[in-house]
């Protein structure tokens, strides 16, 4: 009997591969947003709402780099991380969007620092260093909605 072994990690998907990889990342990164926005509409724990924005963000903008240039930026995503700062960067160089306003910058710079150390997580550890309801999370739930909104004619 001969086994064989594949490195899953190691290899390398053909193009039809990398557009599907792309497609099942950003719908499960959309899925993530339409969850965020259903439980605000709901008033639910504002938290668990910040956590499915970012981790929906988080999806989306690695799927739309792919989409980009599959090649270039998927030796990049473990690097990239759960950094949605830098993911922003990332989308404004590969795609020549404009930089974020000034608020909205500060909004995601501060939802991001929690969500990199998964702080939106677990409600425990975040009651520890301090409450989350200074944080806005509505122009980083509009800002992921354009983007959708984006990577569903992008993707086409």
């Amino acid at each position: 009997m001969v086994t064989v072994r594949i490195d899953l990690r190691k290899a390398k998907a053909a193009k039809a591969g990398q557009k599907m990889i792309v497609q099942i990342l950003f719908e499960k990164g959309k899925s993530f947003i339409a969850a965020a926005v259903l439980l605000d509409q709901k008033n639910s724990s504002q938290d668990v709402v910040l956590h499915l924005i970012c981790q929906g963000l988080e999806i989306v903008q690695k799927a739309l780099l792919l989409a980009k240039d599959y090649d270039h930026f998927e030796p990049m995503l473990k690097k990239l991380g759960h950094n949605l700062v830098l993911g922003t960067n990332y989308l404004q160089s590969a795609y020549g969007f404009e930089p974020l306003e000034s608020a909205d910058a500060n909004d995601l710079d501060e939802v991001n620092a929690y969500y990199c150390q998964h702080l939106l997580r677990y409600s425990e550890i975040r009651n520890l260093v301090g409450g989350t309801e200074h944080l806005n999370g509505e122009r980083i739930m509009r800002r992921a909605v354009d983007l959708v909104k984006f990577g569903k004619k992008y993707l086409v």
